[in-house]
Protein backbone atom coordinates (compact mmCIF):
# COMPACT_ATOMS: atom_id res chain seq x y z
CA UNK A 1 0.00 0.00 0.00
CA UNK A 2 2.91 2.35 0.71
CA UNK A 3 5.43 0.78 -1.66
CA UNK A 4 6.13 3.98 -3.59
CA UNK A 5 7.46 5.70 -0.45
CA UNK A 6 11.13 5.22 0.38
CA UNK A 7 12.16 3.98 3.85
CA UNK A 8 10.41 3.34 7.19
CA UNK A 9 9.23 -0.18 6.39
CA UNK A 10 8.13 -0.68 10.00
CA UNK A 11 5.59 2.14 9.56
CA UNK A 12 4.39 0.67 6.24
CA UNK A 13 3.84 -2.74 7.82
CA UNK A 14 2.07 -1.33 10.87
CA UNK A 15 -0.30 0.92 8.91
CA UNK A 16 -1.06 -1.81 6.38
CA UNK A 17 -1.99 -4.15 9.23
CA UNK A 18 -4.31 -1.52 10.74
CA UNK A 19 -6.01 -0.93 7.38
CA UNK A 20 -6.46 -4.64 6.69
CA UNK A 21 -7.90 -5.33 10.15
CA UNK A 22 -9.96 -2.10 10.14
CA UNK A 23 -8.68 -1.30 13.64
CA UNK A 24 -7.64 2.26 13.00
CA UNK A 25 -7.32 4.85 15.80
CA UNK A 26 -8.89 8.25 15.22
CA UNK A 27 -5.75 10.23 16.05
CA UNK A 28 -2.16 9.64 14.90
CA UNK A 29 1.02 11.53 15.72
CA UNK A 30 3.82 11.10 13.16
CA UNK A 31 7.18 12.06 14.64
CA UNK A 32 10.60 12.25 12.95
CA UNK A 33 13.07 14.60 11.28
CA UNK A 34 11.98 16.74 8.35
CA UNK A 35 12.04 15.33 4.86
CA UNK A 36 11.62 11.60 5.52
CA UNK A 37 8.13 11.20 4.09
CA UNK A 38 5.84 11.78 7.08
CA UNK A 39 3.52 14.04 5.11
CA UNK A 40 3.46 11.64 2.16
CA UNK A 41 2.60 8.79 4.52
CA UNK A 42 -0.17 10.95 5.99
CA UNK A 43 -1.78 11.67 2.62
CA UNK A 44 -1.49 8.03 1.55
CA UNK A 45 -3.11 6.91 4.80
CA UNK A 46 -5.83 9.52 4.23
CA UNK A 47 -6.70 7.81 0.93
CA UNK A 48 -7.32 4.50 2.69
CA UNK A 49 -9.33 6.19 5.43
CA UNK A 50 -11.51 8.10 2.98
CA UNK A 51 -12.08 5.57 0.21
CA UNK A 52 -14.00 2.30 -0.06
CA UNK A 53 -12.49 1.46 -3.43
CA UNK A 54 -8.68 1.49 -3.37
CA UNK A 55 -8.53 1.22 -7.16
CA UNK A 56 -9.95 4.71 -7.68
CA UNK A 57 -6.89 6.62 -8.85
CA UNK A 58 -8.87 9.84 -9.33
CA UNK A 59 -9.54 10.01 -5.57
CA UNK A 60 -5.91 9.24 -4.79
CA UNK A 61 -4.77 12.02 -7.14
CA UNK A 62 -7.15 14.54 -5.57
CA UNK A 63 -5.75 13.71 -2.15
CA UNK A 64 -2.14 13.92 -3.32
CA UNK A 65 -2.91 17.26 -4.99
CA UNK A 66 -4.61 18.41 -1.77
CA UNK A 67 -7.87 19.38 -3.46
CA UNK A 68 -10.26 16.78 -2.01
CA UNK A 69 -13.15 18.47 -0.11
CA UNK A 70 -12.90 16.01 2.80
CA UNK A 71 -9.14 16.39 3.26
CA UNK A 72 -8.30 19.35 5.51
CA UNK A 73 -4.66 20.39 5.86
CA UNK A 74 -3.47 22.89 8.46
CA UNK A 75 0.01 24.42 8.27
CA UNK A 76 1.62 27.15 10.41
CA UNK A 77 0.91 30.65 9.13
CA UNK A 78 2.31 34.17 9.43
CA UNK A 79 5.81 35.48 10.06
CA UNK A 80 5.97 33.64 13.37
CA UNK A 81 4.92 30.42 11.60
CA UNK A 82 2.34 29.25 14.17
CA UNK A 83 -1.05 27.55 14.34
CA UNK A 84 -3.40 30.24 15.70
CA UNK A 85 -6.50 29.46 17.72
CA UNK A 86 -8.64 30.40 14.68
CA UNK A 87 -7.23 27.44 12.74
CA UNK A 88 -8.14 24.95 15.46
CA UNK A 89 -11.63 26.44 15.77
CA UNK A 90 -12.04 25.94 12.03
CA UNK A 91 -10.85 22.33 12.40
CA UNK A 92 -13.41 21.69 15.16
CA UNK A 93 -16.16 23.22 13.03
CA UNK A 94 -15.27 21.14 9.97
CA UNK A 95 -15.05 17.97 12.08
CA UNK A 96 -18.63 18.53 13.26
CA UNK A 97 -19.94 18.43 9.67
CA UNK A 98 -20.76 15.34 7.63
CA UNK A 99 -18.24 14.27 4.95
CA UNK A 100 -18.92 15.90 1.58
CA UNK A 101 -18.20 12.94 -0.70
CA UNK A 102 -15.85 10.50 1.09
CA UNK A 103 -16.76 8.00 3.81
CA UNK A 104 -14.80 10.05 6.37
CA UNK A 105 -12.91 13.30 6.82
CA UNK A 106 -9.16 13.51 7.45
CA UNK A 107 -7.40 16.42 9.13
CA UNK A 108 -3.63 16.73 8.79
CA UNK A 109 -1.88 19.23 11.08
CA UNK A 110 1.69 19.79 9.92
CA UNK A 111 4.37 21.05 12.32
CA UNK A 112 1.93 20.68 15.18
CA UNK A 113 4.64 21.79 17.63
CA UNK A 114 4.19 25.38 16.39
CA UNK A 115 0.92 25.88 18.20
CA UNK A 116 -0.15 28.62 20.58
CA UNK A 117 -1.12 27.45 24.08
CA UNK A 118 -4.73 28.47 23.51
CA UNK A 119 -4.76 26.47 20.28
CA UNK A 120 -3.20 23.43 22.01
CA UNK A 121 -5.84 23.50 24.71
CA UNK A 122 -8.61 23.71 22.10
CA UNK A 123 -7.06 20.80 20.22
CA UNK A 124 -6.99 18.73 23.40
CA UNK A 125 -10.77 18.91 23.68
CA UNK A 126 -11.38 17.34 20.28
CA UNK A 127 -8.61 14.78 20.84
CA UNK A 128 -10.42 13.61 23.98
CA UNK A 129 -13.70 13.08 22.09
CA UNK A 130 -13.01 12.83 18.32
CA UNK A 131 -15.94 12.55 15.93
CA UNK A 132 -16.47 8.97 14.73
CA UNK A 133 -16.23 9.87 11.02
CA UNK A 134 -13.12 12.06 11.40
CA UNK A 135 -9.45 11.17 11.63
CA UNK A 136 -6.58 13.41 12.62
CA UNK A 137 -2.91 13.01 11.69
CA UNK A 138 -0.57 15.31 13.60
CA UNK A 139 2.95 15.70 12.21
CA UNK A 140 6.02 16.92 14.09
CA UNK A 141 9.80 17.05 13.84
CA UNK A 142 10.14 18.18 17.47
CA UNK A 143 8.25 15.78 19.69
CA UNK A 144 9.74 17.31 22.85
CA UNK A 145 7.94 20.60 22.09
CA UNK A 146 4.47 19.04 22.19
CA UNK A 147 2.38 18.92 25.35
CA UNK A 148 2.50 15.46 27.00
CA UNK A 149 -1.29 15.63 27.32
CA UNK A 150 -1.54 15.92 23.53
CA UNK A 151 0.88 13.03 22.93
CA UNK A 152 -1.00 10.79 25.37
CA UNK A 153 -4.20 11.14 23.33
CA UNK A 154 -2.62 10.01 20.06
CA UNK A 155 -1.25 6.87 18.48
CA UNK A 156 2.42 7.82 18.27
CA UNK A 157 4.45 6.54 15.31
CA UNK A 158 8.18 7.30 15.20
CA UNK A 159 9.79 7.65 11.78
CA UNK A 160 13.50 7.12 11.25
CA UNK A 161 15.99 8.82 8.88
CA UNK A 162 16.33 7.16 5.48
CA UNK A 163 19.41 4.94 5.07
CA UNK A 164 22.25 6.54 3.12
CA UNK A 165 22.30 3.59 0.69
CA UNK A 166 18.62 4.14 -0.15
CA UNK A 167 19.12 7.88 -0.74
CA UNK A 168 22.23 7.17 -2.79
CA UNK A 169 20.32 4.69 -4.99
CA UNK A 170 17.50 7.21 -5.46
CA UNK A 171 19.93 9.95 -6.48
CA UNK A 172 21.57 7.67 -9.01
CA UNK A 173 18.12 7.04 -10.52
CA UNK A 174 17.85 10.82 -10.87
CA UNK A 175 21.07 10.81 -12.93
CA UNK A 176 23.68 11.68 -10.31
CA UNK A 177 27.04 9.88 -10.43
CA UNK A 178 27.96 7.43 -7.69
CA UNK A 179 30.43 9.92 -6.19
CA UNK A 180 27.91 12.80 -6.30
CA UNK A 181 25.21 10.56 -4.84
CA UNK A 182 27.41 9.50 -1.94
CA UNK A 183 28.28 13.09 -1.04
CA UNK A 184 24.68 14.28 -1.23
CA UNK A 185 23.45 11.26 0.76
CA UNK A 186 25.98 12.00 3.50
CA UNK A 187 24.97 15.66 3.62
CA UNK A 188 21.23 14.95 3.62
CA UNK A 189 21.37 13.31 7.07
CA UNK A 190 18.68 10.82 6.18
CA UNK A 191 16.27 13.35 4.65
CA UNK A 192 15.06 12.72 1.10
CA UNK A 193 13.75 16.28 0.69
CA UNK A 194 17.12 17.70 1.75
CA UNK A 195 18.85 15.37 -0.69
CA UNK A 196 16.55 16.69 -3.42
CA UNK A 197 17.26 20.32 -2.47
CA UNK A 198 21.02 19.76 -2.38
CA UNK A 199 20.93 17.95 -5.73
CA UNK A 200 19.21 20.96 -7.30
CA UNK A 201 21.26 23.70 -5.66
CA UNK A 202 24.14 25.33 -7.50
CA UNK A 203 26.46 28.29 -6.92
CA UNK A 204 26.98 27.62 -3.24
CA UNK A 205 30.78 27.77 -3.34
CA UNK A 206 31.37 31.27 -1.93
CA UNK A 207 29.50 30.75 1.33
CA UNK A 208 30.89 27.24 1.73
CA UNK A 209 34.43 28.52 1.22
CA UNK A 210 33.99 31.21 3.89
CA UNK A 211 32.61 28.61 6.29
CA UNK A 212 35.45 26.15 5.67
CA UNK A 213 38.03 28.89 6.10
CA UNK A 214 36.52 29.75 9.49
CA UNK A 215 36.28 26.12 10.63
CA UNK A 216 39.79 25.28 9.39
CA UNK A 217 41.51 27.87 11.61
CA UNK A 218 42.79 26.91 15.03
CA UNK A 219 41.45 30.25 16.23
CA UNK A 220 40.09 33.44 14.69
CA UNK A 221 40.06 36.96 16.11
CA UNK A 222 36.61 38.16 17.12
CA UNK A 223 36.76 41.21 14.83
CA UNK A 224 37.74 38.98 11.88
CA UNK A 225 34.89 36.60 12.68
CA UNK A 226 32.43 39.50 12.69
CA UNK A 227 33.69 40.61 9.27
CA UNK A 228 33.24 37.09 7.88
CA UNK A 229 29.73 36.90 9.36
CA UNK A 230 28.82 40.28 7.80
CA UNK A 231 29.95 38.93 4.42
CA UNK A 232 27.90 35.77 4.91
CA UNK A 233 24.79 37.71 5.89
CA UNK A 234 25.03 39.94 2.79
CA UNK A 235 25.53 36.87 0.63
CA UNK A 236 22.45 35.14 2.02
CA UNK A 237 20.17 38.15 1.72
CA UNK A 238 21.22 38.88 -1.84
CA UNK A 239 19.17 35.80 -2.70
CA UNK A 240 15.46 35.68 -3.44
CA UNK A 241 13.27 35.22 -0.36
CA UNK A 242 12.27 31.66 -1.23
CA UNK A 243 15.93 30.58 -1.37
CA UNK A 244 17.28 32.26 1.76
CA UNK A 245 15.99 29.81 4.36
CA UNK A 246 16.82 26.76 2.25
CA UNK A 247 20.40 27.93 1.81
CA UNK A 248 20.73 28.75 5.51
CA UNK A 249 19.60 25.20 6.23
CA UNK A 250 22.17 23.81 3.78
CA UNK A 251 24.86 26.02 5.33
CA UNK A 252 24.07 24.60 8.77
CA UNK A 253 24.21 21.07 7.38
CA UNK A 254 27.75 21.77 6.17
CA UNK A 255 28.65 22.76 9.74
CA UNK A 256 27.32 19.47 11.07
CA UNK A 257 29.04 17.43 8.36
CA UNK A 258 32.39 19.12 9.15
CA UNK A 259 32.28 17.86 12.73
CA UNK A 260 30.91 14.51 11.61
CA UNK A 261 33.99 14.18 9.35
CA UNK A 262 36.27 14.96 12.28
CA UNK A 263 34.51 12.29 14.35
CA UNK A 264 35.09 9.74 11.55
CA UNK A 265 38.78 10.62 11.41
CA UNK A 266 39.37 10.59 15.14
CA UNK A 267 37.64 7.22 15.53
CA UNK A 268 39.54 5.73 12.59
CA UNK A 269 36.39 4.92 10.66
CA UNK A 270 36.18 4.49 6.89
CA UNK A 271 37.60 7.63 5.22
CA UNK A 272 35.42 6.94 2.20
CA UNK A 273 32.51 8.45 4.15
CA UNK A 274 34.26 11.79 4.71
CA UNK A 275 32.49 14.56 2.85
CA UNK A 276 35.22 17.21 2.85
CA UNK A 277 37.93 15.01 1.38
CA UNK A 278 40.12 17.99 0.47
CA UNK A 279 40.24 19.10 4.14
CA UNK A 280 41.30 15.81 5.73
CA UNK A 281 44.79 17.07 6.65
CA UNK A 282 43.34 20.13 8.38
CA UNK A 283 40.72 18.11 10.25
CA UNK A 284 43.35 15.66 11.49
CA UNK A 285 45.06 18.50 13.37
CA UNK A 286 41.92 19.33 15.36
CA UNK A 287 42.19 18.35 19.01
CA UNK A 288 39.54 20.33 20.89
CA UNK A 289 36.22 20.21 19.13
CA UNK A 290 32.55 19.87 20.22
CA UNK A 291 30.70 16.58 20.01
CA UNK A 292 28.18 16.05 17.21
CA UNK A 293 25.43 16.25 19.85
CA UNK A 294 26.64 19.70 20.94
CA UNK A 295 26.84 20.81 17.31
CA UNK A 296 23.29 19.58 16.66
CA UNK A 297 22.05 21.56 19.66
CA UNK A 298 23.74 24.77 18.46
CA UNK A 299 22.35 24.29 14.94
CA UNK A 300 18.85 23.75 16.33
CA UNK A 301 19.17 27.05 18.25
CA UNK A 302 20.18 28.88 15.07
CA UNK A 303 17.26 27.41 13.12
CA UNK A 304 14.86 28.46 15.85
CA UNK A 305 16.40 31.94 15.96
CA UNK A 306 16.01 32.34 12.20
CA UNK A 307 12.39 31.13 12.44
CA UNK A 308 11.73 33.79 15.08
CA UNK A 309 13.24 36.49 12.82
CA UNK A 310 16.31 37.11 15.00
CA UNK A 311 19.03 38.78 12.91
CA UNK A 312 21.02 36.18 11.01
CA UNK A 313 24.37 37.67 12.01
CA UNK A 314 23.43 37.34 15.68
CA UNK A 315 22.45 33.70 15.13
CA UNK A 316 25.69 32.94 13.29
CA UNK A 317 27.77 34.70 15.94
CA UNK A 318 26.11 32.56 18.61
CA UNK A 319 26.87 29.47 16.53
CA UNK A 320 30.57 30.15 16.01
CA UNK A 321 31.15 31.28 19.59
CA UNK A 322 29.43 28.08 20.75
CA UNK A 323 31.79 26.09 18.53
CA UNK A 324 34.76 27.79 20.28
CA UNK A 325 36.02 29.23 17.00
CA UNK A 326 37.31 32.42 18.64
Amino acid sequence: MFDDIIGNDHIKNYLTKLINTKKIPNVFLFSGIDGIGKFLFAKTLAFYLMSDDFSKNDIFKKIMDENHPDLHIFRPVGKMSIHPIASIKELIHQASLAPFEAKSKVFIIDNVEFMQDEASNALLKILEEPFYDSYMILITSNLENILPTVISRTSLLKFYPIAEDEIKALLQKWGKTEKESLKIALLSQGSVSKACEIANFVDYDDKTQILLNILSKDAILYKDLKNEIDTLEKSFFSLSEDKVFKEIDLFLMYVFIWYRDIYILKNKLNKEFIFFQDRIEVMQTKENFPSTQEVEKLIAEVREGVRLNIKLKNCLERLFLGLNIV
